[in-house]
């Protein structure tokens, strides 16, 4: 659920990025510059991972992740139009897309261990899927009815906020029954 409910949120706000950003002021062009920005910084937010990896977790790193797409969104639903917030933006939202594709990976098999991962994997990417494909689809079903494109925003800030709450939940609870198991051994 964490994962198809981010993979919502990124799904749909790339495909209504510059009206995002328009909607809080950017003008067309400034809006492309801030969304020219999220691959690097994706790139530079795997490489940072790639940097702390041995001291850290997988579920740390996912974490993050959804805690980086709150804040990215919550920056969207309340910034000014100044370009040092767009980048702030787009370096919080890009580097949640970037450590999310690492946590998509790499959580699973630390939670539940290493033997089939790929039907692991592939299970849990299902509604991921189903998400990505659905996601820009639906917002404009949302737009269709009158919202305007800050309610949508703050619709898909709600979609990564039980993105965040349920990877918590899910981590935390995986977590305590595995060390339980560990400790009944």
């Amino acid at each position: 659920m964490s994962f198809a409910g981010a993979t919502f949120s990124f799904s749909a706000l790339a495909a209504y990025l510059v009206p995002a950003l328009g909607a809080r002021g950017f003008t067309p062009g400034e809006a492309v510059w801030i969304g020219a920005l999220l691959g690097p910084m994706q790139v530079l937010a795997r490489g940072l991972e790639g940097l702390v990896a041995r001291r850290t977790t997988a579920v740390a790193v996912g974490f993050g992740a959804c805690v980086l797409a709150v804040l990215g969104l919550a920056l969207l639903n309340a910034m000014p139009s100044r370009s040092g917030f767009g980048a702030l933006f787009a370096f919080c939202w890009g580097s949640s897309v970037g450590l999310l594709t690492i946590a998509r990976g790499a959580v699973p098999p630390e939670l539940f261990g290493r033997r089939e991962p790929g039907a692991l994997l592939g299970a849990l990417a299902r509604p991921s899927f189903v998400a990505r494909a659905l996601a820009p689809a639906m917002l404009a079903a949302i737009f269709s009815l009158g919202v305007s494109v800050q309610s949508a925003v703050r619709l898909l800030t709600l979609s990564s906020v039980v993105a965040l709450v349920c990877f918590e939940v899910a981590t935390r609870s995986t977590v305590r029954s595995s060390r339980r198991r560990e400790s009944n051994v």
